[in-house]
């Protein structure tokens, strides 16, 4: 018998190379060999299943955020770190997927902005303890640069043809500007 573990991991796979548009229940049931009788009695529709990933791409996110907390002690390590697994999980994704759940998935675009915030919430956290021991500059507002830093982040996963366009490089540039930027060097 399938279990719910093995549809979820496989939506996963198949909405990280293909997007969410593109892949349909009958996709994922013939990739799993099984019928939409039992796709359906796991997921009542395709939302849930695409809330389940998206909880499970976060789960990731914010493991690895509390894995560096208890290896790295400085908060300009932390936010390094954790910036370049970011790009690194970004940049793993189909480009297509944000677009996707913002243009035809509201209602799961609105779960992905309620864990937009929370990752929000943990660079808001990084600045503000690089504040508070002076590895970042005090006149920062930890609040809008941590929600300037997801939106770049973002910005990798938005289809626009100038930022295809862009060779990687840019966004390792842009990231370095950032940390100089807010780094505070006595």
């Amino acid at each position: 018998m399938i279990r719910k573990t093995q549809i979820l991991q496989t939506a996963i796979e198949t909405f990280t190379h293909l997007g969410i548009k593109r892949v349909s229940i009958d996709d994922i049931c013939f990739n799993l060999s099984i019928s939409k009788k039992t796709f359906y009695l796991h997921y009542d529709e395709k939302q849930t299943l695409i809330n389940d990933f998206l909880e499970a791409e976060f789960r990731k996110i914010f493991e690895e955020y509390e894995k560096l907390t208890l290896r790295v002690t400085s908060p300009l390590e932390l936010m390094i770190r954790y910036n370049q697994f970011l790009l690194e999980h970004v940049h793993s994704k189909n480009p297509a997927l944000l677009y996707d759940l913002k243009q035809f998935y509201p209602e799961n675009y609105a779960f992905y902005c309620r864990k937009r915030t929370k990752l929000v919430d943990r660079f808001e956290g990084i600045l503000k303890a690089g504040i508070k021991s002076g590895h970042f500059r005090k006149e920062l507002d930890p609040r809008s640069l941590a929600d300037l830093r997801v939106a770049q982040l973002e910005c990798i996963l938005l289809p626009y043809p100038v930022l295809q366009q862009l060779p990687e490089k840019y966004h390792q540039q842009l990231f370095e500007h950032y940390i100089y930027g807010i780094a505070g060097f006595r």
